[in-house]
């Protein structure tokens, strides 16, 4: 049987050295059953090019193999769970691409990228049952058939011609089927895919034509064509640069590198910060970004490509910012979305460096240098982490000082948490929902994305300033000291509040942590003009238990391992105490701990109306629960 038009058009498209290469009958007309593609483009994945080495797919499936047979028969039956928190989704047959569980458009997006397809993969991997290959293409060639063009065309979710913006994305939301975004993870997750069933019966050669024209053309012109910003553009220069590391065969593959590699170079020099911090507020986002620079960087070398200097000085600044930021159990902040333990990611990045107080925190003390340092101050992003030791129950603290910055973030600013004794104090609330109606957004977007959810302030009744997101172009003015046993953090917050920022406030915080005592006292100045209602808000974790010793000051709460004691006064001015508990008008007293899940939890607010200045005084002592109660 001849070739057909996408086998031709496929072959056109390869560099005419590969093919000069190959059996003296190539490029021979190819019929639609052969493998002599897969043999040419993928194959070379399962042995050096792929995103696993070929040690690393054995060792997975060794580790792995029982787990992605358990999830195969779902799977096989069109039966996915995406996004934590949302029931296993019945897609039918054929798939809906739009099922939106509670409106949450995230979840159809994740759906169109494919990445749910692996354990099928790898099911093929471990058992060579060819259906579970067959399900992955056919799942894929459902997929290409349902969105053919590219981000100018396909379906919008009401089933409709034509998507809701030019890029793709669903109406109400920033993603999509066919944005930049989801096109680089789709290159990268086929990538995988390919690499796991390329030798599978069903990778034939119309198979391969098919899916390499998406990948080569619409998936490709989309990420050219749509650059983002922030962690998202980090991501498509990526999977752009690696065009040309997993698919050197292609004519195309090496311009299109070119252009990632220089929207790299660009992120790296602008998001990663001199000191190490990053423009990406999130510290699972940043973390993230610093994994693709590292796995890119060994890619590189791997690949005998050069490696520009900067990537690697910008990585290694990078991982002290998370060594020295960590909190003791060895998570990132819980900053926007943050709470991940960084030590595995530490520990692999620190092959390249080998910084014994690296190795110290990446193995919780078992190897390495104990740091010197205590507390850290990165004046570019206004961050600041203090602590009294770098045990497992030594207290932390970790201030958001700074500007906003860039990417994923909350109204925080001047936001603290709090950890001692292996549990938290003070906590951030989590972001709970991406969802663009209902509950979910009223939650996430009306609440935990708001200063009212975290260790801040909030005036006459209104969060910060939220038009606020910039790359940094050079550092901060921040105060960090320590004297006489006392350390002492300072920033101030000068944007404003409410809409616009019209609400001419600015809110000066000074923190000074006694670790001996293991207390904090909080000095909050308001400056402004005229009279307003300032509240402070106290966010404390799920489990605490509150006892008001003063309705207007505060009380103690305790925790299976501390006690707390929280108070405040204001000179000359009357305060009123407020505690919440899942309230929902107006919305208060949440928590979200991972994404979909949600739970009450007290949130102490502290309110005065006064006339401007005005300075509120509050003290935070940690004591052992058995040192204040006995023995519990």
């Amino acid at each position: 049987m001849p070739a057909s038009n996408a086998i031709t058009e496929l072959v056109d498209m390869i560099t005419p050295q590969i093919l000069g290469g190959q059996d003296p009958e190539w490029p021979a007309p190819l019929g639609p059953y052969g493998h002599e593609l897969a043999n040419l483009i993928l194959k070379p994945l399962a042995h050096s090019a792929g995103p696993l080495s070929a040690e690393e797919v054995e060792a997975e499936l060794q580790a792995g193999k029982d787990e992605w047979l358990s999830q195969a028969p779902s799977l096989m039956t069109n039966r996915v769970s995406l996004l934590d928190g949302y029931p296993e989704q019945d897609l039918g047959e054929p798939i809906d691409w739009f099922r939106a569980p509670e409106g949450d458009w995230q979840w159809p997006t994740h759906l169109s990228r494919h990445y749910w397809l692996l354990p099928l993969a790898w099911a093929w991997r471990a058992t060579r049952k060819p259906e579970y290959a067959e399900k992955v293409v056919a799942v894929l060639l459902d997929w290409v058939g349902k969105f053919p063009g590219g981000h100018a065309a396909g379906l919008d979710h009401h089933g409709k011609e034509g998507l809701a913006s030019v890029e793709g994305m669903f109406p109400g939301y920033c993603d999509g089927p066919w944005t930049s975004l989801s096109a680089h993870s789709r290159f990268d997750r086929w990538t995988s895919l390919f690499q796991l069933i390329w030798d599978a019966p069903v990778m034939t050669n119309e198979v391969v034509s098919q899916l390499f024209l998406s990948l080569l053309n619409a998936h490709r012109q989309t990420m050219l064509d749509y650059p983002r910003s922030m962690n998202q553009g980090m991501s498509i220069a990526n999977s752009l640069i690696h065009y040309n590391l997993y698919y050197p065969q292609f004519t195309i593959s090496e311009q299109t590198a070119t252009e990632g590699m220089r929207r790299m170079e660009n992120w790296v020099g602008s998001h990663i910060y001199p000191d190490g911090s990053l423009s990406e507020c999130s510290p699972n986002y940043s973390a993230g970004c610093c994994n693709r620079l590292f796995n890119l960087i060994r890619k590189l070398d791997r690949h005998g490509c050069p490696v520009p200097p900067l990537f690697v000085e910008r990585l290694e600044r990078a991982q002290g910012y998370f060594a020295y930021s960590a909190d003791p159990s060895g998570c990132t902040p819980r900053l926007a979305k943050g709470g991940q333990n960084i030590r595995g990611r530490l520990s692999a990045w620190n092959d390249m460096f080998a910084d014994p107080r690296v190795d110290y925190i990446a193995t919780a003390g078992v190897a390495g240098d104990q740091p010197e340092t205590l507390n850290y101050l990165w004046p570019w992003a206004g961050h600041m982490a203090l602590r009294s030791g770098w045990e497992p129950d030594a207290t932390w603290l970790f201030f958001d000082a700074g500007p906003r910055g860039n990417g994923h973030t909350d109204l925080a600013c001047l936001g603290v948490q709090i950890k001692s004794r292996g549990e938290w104090i003070l906590v951030d609330p989590g972001y709970y929902s991406y969802s663009g109606s209902g509950w979910g957004l009223a939650m996430s977007r009306g609440y935990l994305y708001t200063a009212h959810a975290h260790n801040t302030a909030t005036v006459d009744g209104q969060s910060q300033h939220s038009e606020l997101w910039q790359v940094n172009t050079e550092p901060g003015k921040y105060v960090l000291t320590e004297k006489d046993g006392i350390v002492t953090a300072i920033s101030e917050f000068k944007d404003g509040y409410g809409h616009n920022g019209l609400i001419a406030v600015r809110h000066r915080r000074e923190i000074r942590f006694e670790p001996a005592r293991n207390s904090f006292v909080f000095l909050d100045t308001f400056d402004g003009d005229g009279e307003h209602r300032i509240t402070l808000n106290w966010q404390l974790p799920p489990q605490a238990k509150l006892a008001l010793s003063n309705q207007s000051t505060g009380g103690d709460y305790t925790l299976s391992r501390n006690t707390v004691s929280l108070s405040t006064q204001a000179d000359g001015i009357d305060l009123e105490c407020a505690v919440y508990c899942g309230f929902k008008e107006p919305l208060a007293g949440w928590f979200s701990e991972h994404y979909g899940q949600l739970e009450k939890s007290l949130t102490i607010c502290v309110s005065a109306e006064a006339t401007l200045p005005i300075r509120v005084k509050t003290e935070l002592t940690v004591k052992p629960r058995d040192a204040a109660f006995g023995n519990a």
